[in-house]
């Protein structure tokens, strides 16, 4: 049984840092058209349900977890730049294009840093190899593609 229990925690461990790493590379489309508001919104939401699981299952206490410097500081950096975003909003040539690129932080690089965070302050591990596995993954299947297209 707690063999079960191991392996089911290291399975959602890695479906955590796939879908961080699946978010990050969604919050690189740069335009700012309702499709990608829907892919990056979306990728948000399944990042956000593994996370909530995982802090779930490791029964983290969220008040030792908000109490951590470096949580503070990245939260204190990302808020800082959502004002600055929202105050040229006011005085703003085109304002449309400010408040899309507000949204644009508040659903793809706010959240994404403040997981980051939660990803090293947690860090197992089990974590690290799983990140080993998934970087040399993606290493080996890019050198298969650009082997086999040139």
């Amino acid at each position: 049984m707690k063999n079960r229990e191991s392996r089911r925690l290291l399975y959602l461990e890695f479906y955590f840092v796939l879908v961080l790493l699946i978010n990050l590379f969604t919050n690189q489309i740069s335009n700012y058209k309702v499709s990608s508001f829907i892919i990056k919104g979306f990728s948000l939401v399944l990042t956000l349900s593994i996370f909530f699981i995982l802090y779930k299952y490791h029964k983290i206490d969220i008040k030792q977890l908000i109490r951590q410097k470096n949580l503070k500081l990245a939260a204190a950096f990302a808020s800082l730049f959502l004002i600055y975003s929202s105050v040229t909003l006011l005085y703003s040539v085109n304002p449309i294009f400010g408040l899309l690129k507000t949204i644009n932080l508040l659903i793809s690089t706010y959240p994404l840093i403040l997981l980051s965070l939660f990803l090293y302050v947690t860090l197992t591990q089990e974590r690290v190899e799983i990140l080993k596995m998934i970087f040399l993954s993606a290493g080996i299947i890019i050198s298969l593609l650009v082997i086999l297209v040139y």
